[in-house]
């Protein structure tokens, strides 16, 4: 469940509907073509509609809140919208069909395969409706972007049947989609939809931090590197912004209850400047993956001779050294000539971004 606040929060710089609306249709495209490469059409209704539907009604929708009102819009108020939508019900019966591939593991990839079809279908046409939301429409649109983030979090990452995101970046956009609606969450916070966005965390500022130990140096010390950086203003107050988001939402993690406040960690993708997604995406990949290289390095003296060092880094890091080289042929062409020197001149994860930027 996507849970969001209805009410309207400072805004980040620099951020337009216009510039949004633009970033959600670039993030569904992708995740439509995506699904579309997995998805083998035969027609669109078929026999096993009505086992999914069923099952929805009497097992997925309970598996998505534990808080009755929250059960009830699922088991109940999202079929109705539905009925006039068929985008909705394909995503209704996609969701179902993930369920289903977990409980009966049998009958795992023939269900996966059908959870990926329903969901494209159902992109194809809310793609095109989200660009012209209405007072009519806006329900459909926000109950089916729910979907959306519940289905691409439960999706297995590594299925050959469903390959729905390459990166956690497109994840992020594709979580700030619904910000597209914004202008209509008055509107839906009133309506039957209107528990889906009730706030069900608490925020204490300047309570200490159990679960996140070092979070508050750690915070410091970002903002102090923002006082010493040479950066334009523009791009001092994005930052500033996403540090100060990211230390909310460790603070509502905190004190937020076990499932009933999981939507926290999509809800923190909203508030984050999309100029940070933007700029800084591609350093935030390359850091990870240089900093769990080095992490391996570290913990083996003898890396040549650490089989599994080898085998993460010919079945992870050709994928980092790809993403790398979209920003840096030269990076790439470094990594092809001598992959183990490579692997030891990142001796620090942010040289990797420093490179990377110079390019």
């Amino acid at each position: 469940m996507v849970a969001t606040n209805a009410k309207k929060e400072s805004e980040a710089p620099g951020t337009s509907l216009v510039e949004i609306s633009a970033r959600t249709d670039a993030a569904v495209r992708v995740f439509q073509r995506n699904l579309t490469d997995t998805a083998y059409f035969v027609r669109e209704w078929n026999g096993q509609d009505p086992e999914l539907m069923h099952h929805y009604c009497i097992s997925t929708c309970t598996t998505l809140s534990d808080q009755e009102d929250v059960r009830h819009v699922w088991r109940t108020e999202i079929p109705k919208i539905a009925y006039s939508y068929e985008f909705l019900m394909h995503g209704i019966l996609s969701l179902s069909a993930l369920h289903l591939s977990y409980v009966k593991p049998e009958k795992h990839s023939h269900y996966l395969t059908s959870s990926t079809f329903h969901m494209a279908l159902g992109l194809q046409t809310f793609r095109t409706i989200l660009r012209k939301p209405t007072a009519e429409n806006c329900f459909a649109l926000f109950a089916f972007s729910s979907v959306i983030m519940v289905w691409i979090c439960a999706v297995p990452a590594d299925s050959k049947d469903a390959q729905p995101l390459s990166s956690v970046i497109e994840m992020f956009n594709l979580c700030r989609g619904i910000t597209t609606l914004l202008e209509f969450f008055p509107l839906i916070n009133k309506s039957c939809l209107g528990p889906l966005m009730a706030r069900d965390w608490s925020e204490k500022r300047g309570t200490p931090l159990r679960l996140f130990h070092g979070l508050d140096d750690q915070i410091s010390r970002l903002r102090y590197r923002l006082t010493i950086e040479v950066l334009a203003e523009e791009e001092r107050s994005v930052l500033e912004h996403a540090i100060t988001e990211l230390e909310k939402t460790c603070q509502r993690i905190e004190h937020a209850r076990t499932l009933s406040a999981s939507g926290i960690l999509l809800y923190n993708n909203t508030r984050v400047p999309p100029e940070a997604m933007d700029r800084h995406a591609y350093c935030a990949d390359c850091i990870n993956y240089a900093s769990r290289v080095d992490d391996m390095i570290r913990r083996s003296k003898n890396v040549r001779g650490n089989k599994q060092f080898f085998k993460y880094a010919s079945d992870v890091s050709c994928r980092g050294q790809l993403l790398i080289s979209k920003r840096c042929l030269r990076y790439r062409r470094a990594f092809l000539d001598d992959p183990d020197k490579f692997m030891f001149d990142i001796e620090v994860p942010s040289q990797a971004c420093i490179a990377i930027k110079a390019c």
